[in-house]
């Protein structure tokens, strides 16, 4: 569904060192895997492999021939096109296509492969901080990896689980999942494995936040430097000093951390690490903040920001406009305030609406303070309590408004009458179930949607249900039938491949969207729309 925007999106930024030539032709590879020419689609898809072997995304040099089904030329173009986009830090490509792989992975039964392109998704999807998704990709990625009995493989999914819930701040969860890794990274004797998963002991020790597992950290974090420089590879190292450097200043000892940093920001620029760069400027800002050198450390958060922001890290771009906003709140409210409004956007879009509730508690936290700061000598303390729990109301309704108006946006009106209704419900196990039932059926359309017709009876098998109660429960839920639902949903594919790719003839975009018949998409689009596809996209 999302093929089109991957498509538009693809080479304007995404390769520093490549030619314009290059990033067109790319390009124009892309959109022949598509087509149905298995002339053209071979020779495209060989062409994209040599590149991706050519800037080392992929280990093998892969070549199709005429002997190879299509379904396997796209499924491995694909997966790789993905693994592509996640090195070069385009999150959003990079779960685009490895969700247009996966289906076919599936069919194929290379579980390998599968656990490969999973992997890849909640690898992703962790970047862009959507981590309930992240999680429900790694935990099927562990339950492949545990089948296959590969214990390289297991490890490398534990690692990647207790990050995600790091990420989550659950550092208690994760370390039961580091700790298994490193017990099987050492069994089997993979010292490459071993230095990650040691660094990323130190972060989660860092994050539990005492004394004790701070100095943990430091001897984790040490003995991930020791084996990556034995390993002559100082790039490595370089991020083993920077979570090195997280435990020293929770320590206080901010000298060795600042010290260490500026080792490792002189290794990150060789390399051009964009994100472990914005890590240490982060944390040189924090050092600065600390020992009272507001300039230096506003300067090394800007600049934090900048790379976060050059990468689509969200998760750290947040971060680091929490800091900007803390450092100056007290002498500079009003520039404050704008970073703070940033930090909240972000937040707004990394979570789903029930970790966005708990921001919006936080939020007000942090709004209040601001607000408060003018008169807060003048006021009573039950006056502050009064305020700070209005302000608390306030922004409650206000975030989760703006969390409808997204839904709204990006997933359409039958998607936003889901979560009223699921708004409105007083249960909070029923809300919940909604919920979780709406975002499945409409992963299981969308799996379907290029199909001419979608039997429901299969759509109804694969909610574990009978065709009647889906029909019920759509109907309650979104005010449709099912097969008025599924339409709906053609129609915004529809409208998306139009407005994203306005070269594309209609009558591809129809058959993209399951509309075998031609006048009848015609009619139809004319009658939901108001206007036929040509005059939709004239007026795009």
């Amino acid at each position: 569904m999302k093929r089109i925007l991957l498509i538009v999106l693809l080479l304007t930024l995404l390769y520093p060192q490549a030619t314009d030539a290059q990033k067109t032709k790319t390009d124009s590879l892309l959109l022949v895997i598509e087509q149905h020419d298995r002339t053209r689609l071979i020779s495209a898809a060989n062409q994209l492999m040599a590149f991706y072997y050519k800037e080392e995304t992929s280990d093998e040099p892969l070549r199709f021939n005429h002997h190879t089904p299509s379904d396997s030329i796209r499924m491995y173009t694909w997966y790789w096109t993905s693994e592509h986009y996640l090195t070069h830090h385009k999150y959003q490509q990079s779960i685009c296509y490895s969700l247009f792989a996966l289906p076919l992975c599936r069919k194929s039964k290379n579980q390998q492969l599968l656990s490969d392109c999973l992997s890849v998704a909640a690898i992703a999807h962790f970047r862009l901080g959507a981590y309930e998704e992240s999680i429900k990709y790694a935990i099927q990625t562990l339950q492949i990896d545990r089948r296959l009995g590969d214990k390289s493989r297991i490890s490398s999914s534990l690692n990647t689980i207790a990050g995600i819930y790091l990420a989550a701040r659950l550092p208690q969860k994760a370390q039961n999942y580091i700790t298994e890794a490193l017990k099987i990274s050492r069994e089997i004797k993979d010292t490459a494995r071993i230095a990650i998963q040691s660094g990323m002991a130190a972060e989660i020790l860092h994050a539990i936040g005492n004394e004790a597992s701070n100095k943990k950290a430091l001897e984790y974090a040490r003995t991930a430097y020791e084996l990556d420089m034995q390993r002559g590879r100082p790039d490595r190292a370089a991020i083993r000093l920077s979570q090195l450097s997280d435990a020293l200043i929770a320590l206080g000892r901010y000298n060795e951390a600042c010290m260490a940093l500026q080792v490792a920001l002189s290794e990150l620029e060789k390399v051009g690490n964009r994100q472990s760069l914005a890590i240490c400027h982060k944390q040189l800002g924090l050092i600065a903040r600390l020992t009272g050198k507001p300039k230096e450390a506003k300067w090394q958060y800007e600049k934090a920001v900048d790379l976060f922001t050059a990468i689509g890290d969200i998760r750290g771009e947040s971060k680091a406009q929490h800091e900007l906003y803390l450092l100056l709140k007290e002498q500079h409210p009003q520039q404050a305030a704008i970073h703070l409004q940033r930090y909240s956007t972000l937040k707004d879009s990394l979570y789903t609406r029930e970790t966005a509730n708990r921001l919006a508690a936080n939020d007000a936290e942090y709004r209040a303070q601001q607000l408060l700061a003018e008169s807060a000598k003048e006021r009573s303390q039950h006056l502050i309590h009064i305020i700070v729990f209005t302000l608390f109301m306030v922004i409650l309704i206000a975030t989760t408004t703006f969390v409808l108006l997204r839904k709204r946006k990006h997933k359409g009106e039958d998607y936003v009458a889901i979560t009223n209704h699921q708004e409105q419900t007083v249960d909070g196990e029923t809300q919940e179930a909604d919920e979780k039932f709406a975002q499945t059926l409409r992963y299981e359309i969308e799996q379907r949607l290029t199909e001419g017709m979608i039997n429901l009876e299969e759509l109804a098998s694969a909610m574990y249900m009978s065709r009647g109660q889906l029909n019920r429960r759509v109907k309650a839920l979104t005010g449709l039938t099912t097969s008025s639902y599924i339409l709906s949903l053609r129609l915004d594919m529809a409208c998306k491949l139009l407005l994203q790719f306005p070269d594309k003839p209609i009558n591809e975009v129809a058959q993209q969207c399951g509309f075998d018949n031609f006048s009848y998409f015609n009619r139809l689009f004319k009658r939901e729309k108001g206007v036929t596809p040509s005059e939709y996209k004239g007026s795009c």
